[in-house]
């Protein structure tokens, strides 16, 4: 099932998950912004008791006892959190435990790697990585039902026109400003496009300069994106992260050709020879560092801690 079918779906017939004991989301790439979105649009609806389970702080026993019980027969919607951050053997057991889990409430995990098959109690959603104009209307429509303006901003409309899909992340942040601008949107919209859409070639030589270490260079070539906010370097390195976290941890698992099947938002140089340089937990803890920073940024935190973040990166010192 689509993401946006699921949830027009659950929109009109919200009985659906009451036999459902797993949903799982098919992730193919990190897209923070849209699983924060869908996260809040479950939230929103009044029949779902939504509540966070985070893997990385919760240890395994408590959470899994947690979930095998329910108070006075009430059923939870549990949506996991940070299973890619798990060590190998951790995130094994999580996998067969959520696998064989048949209640007394529905888990829900996100997740690029694991491989789940559709039944009567398990539903398999796949995330794509972009989406058309049309599925972006829909997109509009089933996230902001209420508030949603009727026509698409022409600023959207042309940038289709140009490239036919965008990414899901892009997609979440215009239909933000639309959605908090509305009429004057369009306007606005035509300023900021190109900050929003970047140009991945650049993109893809600076990521490579961070996971080769080559400090120097790195730091120079960050100067042509003085334009370019904390807030948007926080989400770009977590996606980079995320991507080189699973690529590693699958090239030691099995081999570097299945790992190359995850690999495909990283730089050349970090498949063919820097990977080596790291391990899932360093990769893990750097994006966990990542977060709180992202957090502190959203929460009025101070202007250097990127600084810190990259000097921290290139030491392998978290």
């Amino acid at each position: 099932m689509n993401i946006l079918s699921f949830i027009e779906t659950i929109s009109r017939s919200p009985e659906i998950l009451s036999g459902i004991s797993v949903c799982f989301f098919k992730l193919t790439s990190l897209s923070p912004l849209y699983v924060a979105e869908i996260t809040r649009f479950l939230k929103s609806q009044p029949f779902l008791c939504v509540n966070p389970l985070d893997l990385d702080t919760v240890p395994l026993e408590q959470a899994q006892a947690q979930l095998q019980m329910s108070f006075l027969g009430t059923k939870h919607f549990y949506v996991l959190k940070n299973i890619q951050a798990l060590e190998i053997a951790t995130k094994k057991k999580w996998l067969s435990f959520i696998k064989n889990y048949k209640g007394p409430h529905t888990i829900a995990l996100f997740d690029a790697t694991a491989d789940f098959v559709a039944s009567s109690d398990c539903l398999v959603i796949d995330i794509p990585e972009k989406v058309t104009l049309e599925e972006y209307r829909r997109l509009v429509a089933v996230l902001y039902p209420k508030d949603h303006v009727a026509s698409i901003a022409e600023t959207v409309v042309k940038l289709f026109e140009k490239q036919t899909t965008i990414v899901v992340d892009t997609a979440c942040i215009l239909i933000a400003y639309q959605n908090m601008l509305g009429t004057s949107a369009d306007q606005f919209l035509q300023q900021i496009i190109t900050k929003v859409i970047p140009a991945d070639k650049s993109f893809f030589t600076l990521s490579g300069l961070l996971f080769a270490r080559q400090r120097k260079d790195f730091f120079s070539s960050l100067v042509n994106f003085k334009d370019y906010p904390d807030e948007f370097w926080t989400v770009f390195w977590s996606d980079q992260l995320w991507q080189a976290t699973l690529f590693v941890a699958k090239a030691q698992e099995t081999s570097v050709q299945e790992a190359k099947q995850l690999g495909f938002k990283l730089p050349f140089s970090f498949i063919n020879k820097d990977w080596r340089l790291y391990t899932p937990e360093l990769l893990a803890q750097a994006h966990q560092f990542l977060y709180s920073l992202d957090y502190r940024l959203k929460n009025g935190g101070g202007d250097y801690g990127l600084e810190l973040w990259y000097h921290k990166f290139f030491l392998g010192k978290f």
